[in-house]
């Protein structure tokens, strides 16, 4: 695919575009999300992900991307280090 591709984080699922087209990916459809030292890894089918590169998030928002994710999507996400962040109010 050429051209930019844009991915938000949203309370519904995440949201992917691109000049020719949109979509969206709920979480309740959503596998897993892994955090690899690369990648962020949106596995909503086997054999089937979209990726976000962890070198277009800037750093100082990675903690927050990771707390959001971890309150959205539970024990389907595996980061880095094997450890959810603790989330407030969470179980």
């Amino acid at each position: 695919m050429k051209g930019v591709i844009h991915r938000v984080i949203v309370e519904d699922g995440l949201h992917i575009r691109t000049d020719i087209a949109a979509a969206t990916l709920t979480w309740s459809h959503m596998a897993h999300v892994v955090e690899t030292p690369e990648h962020f890894l949106y596995d909503y089918a086997p054999r089937n992900a979209y990726y976000t590169p962890r070198r277009a998030i800037p750093e100082a928002t990675i903690a927050g991307l990771r707390d959001t994710l971890c309150r959205l999507l539970g024990p389907r996400v595996h980061l880095m280090g094997g450890a959810a962040p603790s989330i407030p109010g969470g179980s």
